[in-house]
C-alpha cells in the first residue's frame, strides 16, 4: 500500500504471502476496508497501515454465512479438526475485478468460477449486502442451449458503480447494460461489441465508453455518442479509462505507452 500522492510506501504484507495473493483489489470510499480477490473475496481492516488485520471472508453462495478472518487463517495453519469448513475448499473461483458502491453499501467482483455441477468454466458477477455481509445476486453469462463441458465460457470484461450510487454497468463482449440502483433493474443498454471499459462521469449526467479503437461519450439524455477521435486517425483506443474527481478530464491508458486526456469542458467542440 502507498500513500497517494506523496508515493510512500506504507506496507507490505510479508506475513502470510498466500493469504494475501490477489488477482484483484480494491479500497472502499467511506472505510478503511481492503477487498482482495483469489478464490475468495477477503476484507481486511486498513485503518492502522502497518497493522493490516484480515475481518470476513464473504460466502461465495447465496444462503451461506461470513467467516471471521480469524477462523480460516487458523484453518490455513493448523490440521486439528474443526467444525466450521472453509467453503473454498468445494469451490474454485477468481476474481478479475471488484468494486465497491461509493456509499460502502455494496461490494461487487466478476471472475470466473468453475461449475462442478455442469462440468464448465463460466464468468459470473456477484454482489453482496456489505451490512448483513450476505451474497444478494449473482449474474451469469448466457450459456447456450447446447452448452459443451470441459469449456469456459467467458463474457464479462468489467463492472462499474456510478459516483452518485444510481448505476452499476456491466461491460460484456457484446453490449453494456447498464442497471439501475436500488432496484437493479436494466435502465440502459448499448450493443455494441469490443467496449472494454466504462468509466461514469462524477454527477452522473454522462458516462464514456472505450475500445481498442475508440472513445465515446454518453450523454445521460441522449442516445446518440460523441466519438471523441472521429476526425483523428492517429489516436488510438483505450484499455482503461477514468474521469477526473471534478468531472473536467476524462483519461485513457493503453497498452501503446500512452496515456490520453480530453477535457470535457470542450465536449461540445468534439460533436
Amino acid at each position: 500500500m502507498w500513500s497517494m500522492p506523496s508515493g510512500k510506501l506504507l506496507y507490505t504484507e510479508n506475513k502470510h504471502p498466500t493469504d494475501m495473493r490477489c488477482f484483484s483489489a480494491a479500497i472502499s470510499p467511506v472505510s478503511p476496508v481492503l477487498a482482495t480477490g483469489l478464490g475468495d473475496i477477503k476484507l481486511w481492516d486498513i485503518s492502522i497501515p502497518n497493522e493490516i488485520k484480515g475481518t470476513y471472508v464473504l460466502p461465495p453462495n447465496i444462503g451461506q454465512q461470513a467467516m471471521l478472518h480469524e477462523d480460516v487463517m487458523w484453518t490455513a495453519y493448523h490440521h486439528t479438526k474443526r467444525a466450521i469448513k472453509h467453503h473454498n475448499e468445494t469451490i474454485n473461483q477468481h476474481y478479475q475485478f471488484i468494486d465497491f458502491s461509493h456509499d460502502g453499501k455494496w461490494i461487487a467482483a466478476v471472475g470466473d468460477m468453475y461449475d462442478y455441477n455442469r462440468k464448465i468454466k463460466i464468468d459470473m458477477i456477484k454482489v453482496w449486502d456489505l451490512s448483513s455481509k450476505k451474497l444478494f445476486k449473482v449474474i451469469e453469462v448466457n450459456l447456450p442451449d447446447n452448452f459443451q463441458p470441459n469449456y469456459y465460457y467467458s463474457d464479462f470484461r468489467t463492472i462499474k458503480f456510478s459516483p452518485d450510487n444510481r448505476f452499476f454497468a456491466v461491460v460484456s463482449k457484446e453490449k453494456l447494460t447498464i442497471l439501475s440502483l436500488p432496484e437493479w433493474n436494466i435502465y440502459r443498454e448499448v450493443n455494441e461489441p469490443g467496449i472494454v471499459d466504462i468509466a461514469f462521469s462524477p454527477d452522473g449526467k454522462m458516462f464514456a465508453t472505450s475500445s481498442y479503437k475508440r472513445i465515446k461519450i454518453w450523454l445521460e439524455e441522449s442516445q446518440i455518442p460523441i466519438d471523441l477521435q472521429k476526425n483523428d486517425i492517429f489516436l488510438a483506443g483505450a484499455k482503461h479509462i477514468i474521469f477526473s474527481p471534478d468531472g473536467s478530464l476524462l483519461a485513457g491508458g493503453d497498452m501503446d505507452g500512452f496515456v490520453r486526456i480530453w477535457d470535457m469542458r470542450k465536449i461540445e467542440e468534439n460533436k
